[in-house]
């Protein structure tokens, strides 16, 4: 299998998790789900949004079966045509999914 995504976040994760760290507690992925792309924006604890960084179906994956160490992880995207089978995938990786109808957020 191919190694993971490697970014700040997942380093991060890996530093924090070492035995002298204490886990995390919570991880949120904020997903942008385009046809061939997803942009992604996350944020540990109480700690700042990192900026959005864009993944193909498998790195997405891979970051969150990587980020699967924390306590809980959160996966929250608008569900349109594609999103139910995304919904699938996250469960599987080991995040909870959270998913919100289409046009639900509203415009903004």
């Amino acid at each position: 299998m191919k190694n993971p995504p490697s970014t700040a976040l997942t380093e991060e994760v890996s530093l924090k998790n070492s035995p002298k760290r204490t886990k995390a507690k919570q991880i949120f992925l904020g997903i942008d789900a385009h046809l061939r792309s997803y942009e992604v924006a996350i944020k540990r604890d109480n700690g700042v949004i990192y900026a959005a960084q864009r993944f193909g179906l498998s790195e997405l994956i891979a970051l969150l079966q990587a980020i699967a160490v924390a306590e809980e992880v959160y996966a929250v995207y608008e569900a349109g045509p594609l999103g139910y089978s995304l919904y699938r995938q996250i469960k599987a990786a080991g995040a909870q999914g959270l998913r919100q109808r289409a046009g639900m957020f509203g415009a903004g």
